[in-house]
Order: C-alpha cells, then structure tokens, then sequence
C-alpha cells in the first residue's frame, strides 16, 4: 500500500469537522463525550503519535494542559486535492502544467488556512468549556 496515495484518498473522504457548543452540553459528563469524540474523529490525521486523550474529570491538570498544547500546534498530514480545479495530466506543455500545479497549490493552502483555523477554534471552544480550566481560573 503506497501511503501517499492513501493519504490522498482519505483526505477526500467525507469529515464531521462540527464543534460542540456550550447548548451541546447538558451535564459535565457531555463535556467530555462530546469533545473527545470530536477529538479523537480529527486525531486520524495527526502527523505527531500518540495524540494524548481529553481525560475525565479526574484527569491531573498537567496532563489536560499537555493536552491542550499538542492541539495548539497541532500538525495534520490532511490534503485538500479534492478541490484541485486543474488536471496537470492534461497540460499541453511543461509550463502549463506548472501554472496548474501551482494554482492547485494555492487553493489547498486555502483550504489548508480554513483547517487550521477550525482546529484552533476547536481547541479554544473546548478550554472554554472545560469544566477542569474553569475550577483553576
């Protein structure tokens, strides 16, 4: 199996990129369902292993704070070449196939920005809520 190419595949797949809000939770306990489900979905393209765990409400507050700095800089291997509008393939010269590939680049970085943004805001929403963090503040 050729991980490139697997890679690539599974980046086209369909993806719950949803966020818990503060109406999602009803008890504390939803807290932590919710949010390591939504965690553990977006951990399968995670470049560094392992991806620590949410934990519970027991969990010690070094660890929930370790957790929370690998998803502040969080690295993923995800591509985005489902919304390649250019097929280098079919270039009728080298120099073509170059302003393809390069206009492919730019909209993947797009969408690669978009991503980030969403993990950030994952991340942030999450501290937010946590009823660990607020016992601390």
């Amino acid at each position: 199996m050729d991980i490139k190419k697997r890679r690539r595949y599974d980046s086209t797949l369909e993806f719950d990129d949803s966020i818990p809000t503060a109406k999602d939770i009803k008890k504390e306990d939803d807290f932590y369902t919710l949010f390591q489900k939504t965690f553990t979905n977006n951990s399968r393209f995670a470049v560094d292993l392992p991806v620590p765990e949410l934990g519970d409400k027991d969990t010690s507050i070094e660890d929930v704070r370790k957790f929370y700095s690998y998803w502040d800089f969080f690295k993923t291997w995800r591509e985005f070449c489902q919304f390649d509008e250019h097929d280098p393939t079919k270039a009728q010269s080298r120099y073509e196939k170059r302003w393809m590939e390069g206009e492919n680049k730019k909209e993947r970085e797009i969408h690669g920005k978009a991503e980030r943004k969403r993990l950030v805001k994952l991340a942030e929403t999450c501290y937010e809520l946590d009823p660990r963090i607020q016992l601390i503040l």
